[in-house]
């Protein structure tokens, strides 16, 4: 069963975001996916996108044949089907557009589509914002038993001084406490 899409002579890209596409590249690839979005450099970004390349022994084969063009589009030509999901197709090596299929849902459906999703984030967003109330003592306790002692630097190398001995230590304690050269204790 094939569908039919009605499409308009002075259709535009715009119009076509959320369809499926296939696009030709300059490399000879074709690319097959939901057109998300584009700019005004032709630069798509395609969803649920997959690669249709032909193999290179297909290419060698159908380039050295020279049968008649019936018995060329006869002769099996292997193409490789990759999987690539989300990518974004640079409008530099577009050569065509051509629409696979119109999208699932039309303008309306989607419409209403996204007000639901709208009223179910901001019932989210709610329940949310009484949160962080909660949240922020729960981290206010949680600070308080973190052991907040710190250790002074060791002004040779400006490193944390190792735990070798007390003398150590003291000695760095008593370093730390010196002021710089030019300053003046208050």
């Amino acid at each position: 069963m094939s569908s039919t899409t009605i499409v308009s002579k002075k259709l535009q890209l715009k119009d076509l975001i959320d369809y499926r596409l296939k696009v030709l590249t300059t490399d000879g690839s074709v690319y097959v996916g939901i057109l998300k979005g584009f700019d005004k450099f032709m630069n798509m970004t395609l969803l649920d996108c997959y690669e249709l390349r032909i193999n290179k022994k297909s290419l060698e084969n159908l380039k050295s044949t020279t049968k008649s063009a019936e018995d060329a589009q006869t002769e099996h030509v292997h193409k490789e089907k990759r999987l690539l999901g989300f990518i974004i197709l640079r409008g530099e090596n577009v050569l065509s557009t051509s629409i696979e299929s119109p999208p699932l849902m039309d303008k309306k459906e989607r419409k209403q589509e996204q007000q639901k999703l709208d009223k179910k984030f901001k019932k989210f967003g709610k329940k949310k914002s009484a949160d962080p109330q909660n949240t922020s003592s729960k981290q206010q306790n949680s600070t308080k038993n973190v052991n907040t002692k710190k250790r002074p630097l060791d002004n040779n190398n400006n490193s944390i001084p190792k735990k070798s001995n007390k003398k150590q230590k003291k000695s760095s304690v008593a370093k730390a406490q010196q002021l710089p050269p030019g300053f003046k204790k208050t």
